[in-house]
């Protein structure tokens, strides 16, 4: 840090922790298209907690408002040191973290592990796309819809945060209010962001081979203008409040009656 004086709330740092990955999807900028492997000028690497001790003192993060871990090469949860790197936020900062996930890596005590963690300080971003594990699986390849959810669940029940993250193509956008549902009333998640791809080209089109040679089809979303996308991020609620009110009470947000969206018709 420079000797320039910073207040608690002046910085966020933004840190991306390992170009490693379970997944392979397809308009992820790590990912091969031809054969789903990680693209080959791509070097493997990750931090370990020496490597954050020594990137953020402890006098450091008195500094920082919150922490956004996000993989813009790799997913962070990949990163064998991930849990002792929390931790040592958690530990040793008032600093929120924020951090972002396919969800399919490890097992179901390593997220119970990580929601007792959290200490209401701590939210973890998970991609939901389906209802089913093909309708997940069409982009978030490799990462099994019934692990996630269980790794999910886990980390819930444990107290932590959640937040779905969605996004949208033309196999799941006729899914969003079930996926909701499912995430909320099932997996006890708080918050959701729904959001299409800008990931396509004009035509809205993007073919990819998978690993066994076979050629997929991903398609741009129809309804751009669908009432769910591109909404801000919904406040916190308890878990049976989707359940009680349902989708037609679902809004842009504010989640308040006299602008809520009649999903019915």
């Amino acid at each position: 840090m420079s000797e320039q004086s910073y207040k608690l709330d002046d910085i966020v740092a933004w840190v991306d922790l390992s170009t490693y990955c379970n997944a392979a999807c397809p308009q992820c900028h790590r990912t091969d298209n031809n054969g789903l492997g990680k693209i080959g000028w791509l070097p493997l690497v990750q931090w370990s907690i020496e490597d954050f001790k020594n990137a953020f003192s402890i006098e450091d993060m008195q500094s920082i408002k919150r922490f956004e871990i996000c993989g813009t090469w790799g997913d962070p949860f990949m990163a064998k040191d991930i849990y002792h790197i929390l931790k040592y936020i958690i530990d040793n900062s008032n600093a929120r973290i924020q951090i972002n996930t396919n969800g399919g890596m490890r097992d179901d005590e390593f997220w119970w592990d990580v929601g007792l963690l959290s200490r209401g300080r701590m939210q973890v971003i998970f991609d939901v796309e389906g209802i089913t594990p093909e309708m997940h699986g069409m982009y978030r390849r490799k990462v099994d819809l019934e692990k996630l959810k269980s790794h999910i669940q886990c980390y819930t029940s444990a107290g932590g945060d959640a937040l779905a993250h969605v996004i949208v193509f033309k196999h799941n956008e006729d899914y969003l209010y079930e996926i909701l549902d499912m995430c909320y009333n099932e997996l006890g998640m708080n918050f959701h962001v729904i959001q299409a791809s800008n990931r396509f080209h004009k035509d809205g089109r993007e073919e990819f081979t998978d690993e066994d040679g076979n050629l997929h089809v991903l398609e741009e979303v129809t309804n751009k203008g669908h009432e769910l996308i591109n909404r801000t991020i919904t406040p916190d609620r308890d878990h049976n409040w989707f359940k009680k009110h349902g989708k037609k009470h679902l809004d842009r947000g504010l989640w308040t009656p006299k602008d809520a969206v009649d999903a019915s018709k």
